[in-house]
């Protein structure tokens, strides 16, 4: 009796001695788990965090600039200008333009068109504020440039089958001609064809001089 009481007694003790090294296995197991759930949660935390930083970074960086161009996007975009000169018609570099027909089909009085002319820093835009009719059915529109000197104007005569459209600025005038059905049209900087006409013909002037003088 004494061997088998003693037998069972070192049997429940290591029984005992089992049950706390695997309890003490699996609570060092489950505070390995939290730890890693913890340390995975935080860095998706933090590149949350940072994530959103560098996007809230990016928007305050972008604003000013986005503002600054819907501050120049003030009236209706009348046409689209290729920069490059496409043709020379007379010695006259032409640009080609795509017009907004939708917006020369409904010009009103109050209405601000926005005209994009290269070799400008911005878009310009004007205000038509008086309209009348010529002989042929041609409807004239009159406008002045915002934000512009005295002098500085638009005027806008629309037939039937064409669209002529006047720019005086400071710096130059501008001569536009559209066809009403296909919304094609060109553009001459007027003042700069000019100069070039008399830089042209002074250079033929001087060098008739030289022939004639040379033939004396």
């Amino acid at each position: 009796m004494k061997v088998f009481f003693f037998g069972c007694s070192g049997l429940l003790s290591l029984a005992c001695s089992t049950f706390v090294a695997l309890t003490s296995i699996n609570l060092s197991e489950q505070n390995h788990n939290a730890l890693h759930i913890k340390e995975t949660a935080t860095a998706r935390i933090s590149s949350a965090d940072t994530s959103e930083a560098g996007t809230v970074q990016s928007t305050a960086l972008e604003s000013p600039a986005n503002d600054l161009q819907q501050a120049d996007l003030v009236g209706d975009h009348i046409w689209s200008v290729d920069p490059v000169p496409s043709k020379v018609e007379d010695g006259v570099p032409l640009l080609k333009l795509q017009a907004n027909r939708q917006v020369l089909a409904s010009l009103n009085l109050g209405q601000v068109l926005q005209l994009k002319v290269p070799g400008l820093s911005k878009a310009l835009q004007a205000e038509l504020f008086s309209t009348h009719n010529q002989r042929n059915n041609m409807q004239v529109w009159s406008g002045r440039l915002l934000n512009s000197q005295p002098g500085e104007s638009i005027l806008v005569t629309k037939g039937s089958h064409e669209t002529y459209i006047t720019i005086s600025t400071k710096k130059a005038v501008y001569s536009v001609r559209i066809n009403n059905e296909t919304g094609y049209g060109t553009m001459v900087n007027e003042t700069q064809a000019l100069n070039d006409l008399v830089d042209r013909s002074k250079d033929k002037t001087t060098s008739d001089s030289t022939q004639f003088a040379q033939t004396d």
